[in-house]
């Protein structure tokens, strides 16, 4: 089915660029990078045009056509693919070495060049309609976040249902707005009822499940063991929130704010700030608002670390936070964010079912 590229090296004069595979369209590339898609490396199809590769790839023709979409697709079909590589790769530290040899020994089953394109052409078709969904997601989701500046810059306001304008918004600092939960919030009672399950929210729940809210109700939580030591831990009512202080990249700060906990929920102090406000807000509204640009502009001039990056609770003190004093217009900014939400949820639903889609068709035609 393939051979390996080297045979017309000669076409190229200069010593170096000899060592240099040419690589024409249709040919494939191996690329030994192992990662969680690909355990054992993946082959790259040439769509583009012809021209060379480095000598560190291993290039191979097809002896016979074949249809350019339709291998693209194939040779990284993982169920198929992954099992060829386990028998024809050796494995190192970060990435594996195919044995030329071993592959081309190797069999599998090839559709007639007619199946083939046909086979192409309904892939193509489930991929524009997944880049379709894929762009309504991004869109929605600017969309929020060029929304989010208007609105808490107070360049756009919400009006009573007479017309007539609500009242001035407040800035204050962090400090003076939340107060911060340690263990001295809890109370014997507290440590009493705790002494069973209670739900728990960790570091790694805000910054991966959680939107702006989360939402006991909705949101399955996983549970502190039966005889923990809870000493170490807040104990959370509704409206507090908890911000992830430790992240990669530019995910610290993010923040939750905790609805219908039923008294019964708890966050560790690790890599988390749980802090409980200090002035009466409409449920909602904060979880939107310190995951805002306007927020994170403020903190970001005082996160620290390259990879792994943290704010300290000194830092954070004399952020401003800025909200409307009625708590009217707080209700309505959240659900307005709210509904915005259910959006974006819904059209990454249908682009999960796309690709849920593919994936099952690609099972019954890749055997």
């Amino acid at each position: 089915m393939y051979y390996k590229e080297g045979d017309d090296r000669d076409s190229l004069d200069d010593d170096y660029m000899k060592s240099y595979n040419i690589m024409r369209v249709g040919d494939i590339a191996f690329e030994g990078n192992k990662s969680k898609k690909f355990a054992h490396g993946r082959f790259v199809e040439n769509t583009i045009g012809n021209g060379i590769v480095s000598h560190v790839f291993d290039v191979f023709r097809p002896i016979n056509p074949m249809n350019l979409l339709y291998w693209k697709e194939y040779i990284n079909y993982e169920p198929i693919m992954g099992k060829i590589l386990l028998k024809c790769t050796k494995s190192s530290t970060m990435m594996t070495n195919l044995v030329a040899e071993d592959f081309l020994s190797q069999r599998t089953f090839v559709p007639c060049e007619e199946e083939q394109k046909k086979i192409a052409e309904f892939l193509l078709l489930l991929d524009e309609a997944i880049m379709a969904s894929e762009a309504e997601v991004q869109n929605l989701e600017m969309q929020k976040k060029a929304v989010m500046m208007k609105i808490f810059s107070q360049e756009v306001r919400f009006k009573q249902e007479d017309g007539t304008d609500f009242l001035k918004w407040e800035e204050q600092p962090f400090e003076k707005v939340f107060e911060p939960l340690n263990n001295n919030t809890f109370s014997r009672d507290m440590l009493n009822y705790c002494s069973g399950p209670a739900l728990n929210i960790h570091y790694g729940d805000i910054l991966v499940k959680y939107g702006d809210v989360c939402d006991v109700d909705k949101d399955v939580l996983p549970f502190v063991n039966d005889g923990q030591d809870v000493t170490k831990y807040a104990f959370l009512r509704d409206g507090d929130i908890v911000l992830a202080d430790t992240a990669e990249d530019e995910a610290v700060g993010k923040t939750i704010e905790v609805i219908n906990t039923h008294d019964r929920i708890v966050v560790s102090g690790l890599h988390t700030m749980a802090c409980r406000p200090r002035i009466v807000f409409s449920l909602k509204y904060l979880g939107y608002y310190m995951n805002s640009p306007e927020f994170h502009d403020q903190l970001r001039p005082y996160i620290q670390g390259i990879k792994v990056s943290s704010i300290g609770r000194k830092n954070i003190s004399g952020i401003l936070i800025k909200y409307p004093l009625d708590l009217e217009e707080q209700r309505l900014i959240a659900d307005f964010f709210s509904n915005f939400d259910d959006a974006i949820a819904a059209a990454k639903k249908e682009l999960e079912l796309w690709k849920e889609l593919k994936k099952g068709l690609l099972q019954q035609m890749f055997v």
